[in-house]
Order: C-alpha cells, then structure tokens, then sequence
C-alpha cells in the first residue's frame, strides 16, 4: 500500500489534556505548574513522545519515590535538544517556580549550574554603561 497519513502534533489543549489524562492520579496542584511548563516545551512532540515522557515520570515517582517536580523537570529536560529549547527550559521554570537559586534549578533540571546561569543571564536586562 502507498498511502501515506500525516498526522499533526498536538496543539496546547491537546498536549494539556495528554498530560493531565496520562498523569493520572498523580495530578495535583504540585503538578499544575510542571503541566504549564511541559505543554510548552513538549510542543511539536508527537502523542506518543507525550505519553512516553508521563510514563518516564510516574516510573520516577513510583521506582524513586520522587514528588512530580523532582521526577518531571529532569525528564522534561530530556526533550529540550538544543541551546534554544534549553533556554526556554530554564527561563520558564524560572519564572514558574520564582525565588530558587542557580543551583536548585540546576539541580531540579539535571544541568549544570553554569549552563543554568548562561541561560538565566538572558533574562536580565543589558545596563548601558556611559
């Protein structure tokens, strides 16, 4: 046969909803702000990578005894494959999660500090110096 389907990548309500359904019981107001976070970054992700990314994080949970953010950040990382994505990563987790250290975020996305902190500096505005 030479038919040949071409099926989108889920939209953001469709990748909230595969989250939320995939996550399960082990949805939670912790995991609110780990879904907002994902729905961005897992865009242009095919439902199966969407669904494998949850089965990664419960297994986490389950196997490691990790809460979702310990479990959901670094596998969420995974999926950041180039500089941009990974500065969009930490960036939006950021400013999600609010005041953590460089080294808390680093921790929780499984990089290193110096790759956070090159990533945060672009969040800074430049100062003109005269």
């Amino acid at each position: 046969f030479d038919h040949t389907i071409n099926v989108n990548s889920p939209g953001p309500e469709q990748r909230l909803h595969l989250l939320e359904k995939e996550f399960g019981e082990f949805y939670n107001d912790k995991a609110k702000k780990i879904i907002d976070l994902a729905v961005e970054v897992l865009n242009g992700k095919s439902a199966a990578d969407i669904c494998k990314y949850c089965n990664n994080v419960k297994r986490r949970i389950v196997l490691n005894a990790e809460d979702i953010s310990q479990a959901a950040l670094p596998e969420l990382s995974i999926y950041a494959t180039d500089s941009k994505s990974k500065g969009q990563l930490c960036i939006a987790t950021k400013q999600r999660f609010g005041n953590i250290s460089v080294r808390e975020l680093a921790d929780m996305l499984d990089m290193s500090p110096s790759g956070v902190q090159h990533h945060l500096s672009k969040l800074k505005p430049k100062s003109k110096t005269e």
